[in-house]
């Protein structure tokens, strides 16, 4: 069986379907890649293969394009409709596919708070893609109610791929309406030392390397220069040092994070405590 792949520029309904029967043929032959797929929507251990049938198989290759339903994927192919509902929306932030996402963050916009509190839940979802996606829409829509879930799928989540987007939400504050009052160097900090995926700890020292002002940024790059185990890691420590001045684009976001400081409760601070 082949992995999943995006959807073409123009796909067909007739090649989805068979893509469809044969990952229920290959089900039927023991094939462990079509077991695995098919166990993401059904309890297959000890059961009879042949208990399954095609509906079933068109279910798994939907939810595995984002979608929630074959009909909500064929609505997709025919005539590039989405579903309506903010939740199955938000289901379909897992697509693999760019324009299906797009396409779906503009219509989850345009349903306003509904859309902003699902995505929100969406970050609990138990589907890793779903998290991301999530994660995602809120690097342009998220405020202050959602940095705590944010914060624990930096920290914790079990997916690297989830923790890097969650950072970067939390840490980016250019695409938002306002910026969060919340201060994540204690955060990038903990990240850049502790995380056991390179790719995260890398896209914490980048964050740290436009906070370079911040008390115990340059030691901790330093520390990543000097003692992370992946050269990536501490090559990514050592340009962020070099670094001569902030650049327009550090600098937008140093005035962002003055301002969302300023708005941050009396008595306040504006930190995340890792």
């Amino acid at each position: 069986m082949a992995r999943v792949r995006a959807l073409p520029k123009d796909p067909s309904l007739e090649h989805l379907r068979k893509q469809a029967k044969d990952l229920l043929d290959a089900l039927l032959q023991g094939d462990p890649r079509a077991v695995g797929r098919f166990s993401l929507c059904f309890e297959v251990t000890g059961s009879d293969p042949t208990e399954f049938k095609l509906t079933q198989a068109q279910l798994v290759l939907a939810r595995e394009q984002g979608f929630p339903s074959w009909s909500q994927l064929t609505a997709w192919v025919t005539d590039r409709r989405l579903p309506t509902s903010p939740e199955d929306l938000v289901r379909a932030l897992a697509s693999r596919t760019y324009r299906v996402r797009a396409a779906v963050e503009k219509a989850l916009t345009a349903t306003g708070q509904a859309g902003i509190t699902a995505a929100i839940a969406g970050l609990s979802d138990a589907n890793p893609r779903v998290r991301y996606g999530s994660a995602a829409f809120m690097d342009h829509h998220a405020d202050d109610a959602c940095v705590p879930k944010l914060m624990e799928l930096a920290l914790h989540d079990p997916v690297p791929y989830v923790r890097g987007i969650a950072l970067h939400a939390l840490a980016c504050q250019r695409c938002k309406p306002q910026p969060l009052t919340v201060d994540v160097v204690p955060l990038l900090i903990n990240l850049a030392r502790t995380d056991e995926r390179w790719r995260v700890r890398r896209g914490a020292a980048w964050s740290l390397a436009q906070r370079l002002a911040d008390p115990g940024v340059r030691e901790a790059l330093q520390s990543m220069l000097e003692h992370d185990s992946d050269p990536r890691v501490s090559e990514a420590a050592k340009n962020g040092l070099r670094r001569p001045s902030p650049g327009p684009a550090h600098l937008k976001e140093a005035r962002l994070r003055a301002l969302a400081a300023r708005r941050a409760p009396a008595g306040q601070p504006a930190t995340l405590a890792v």
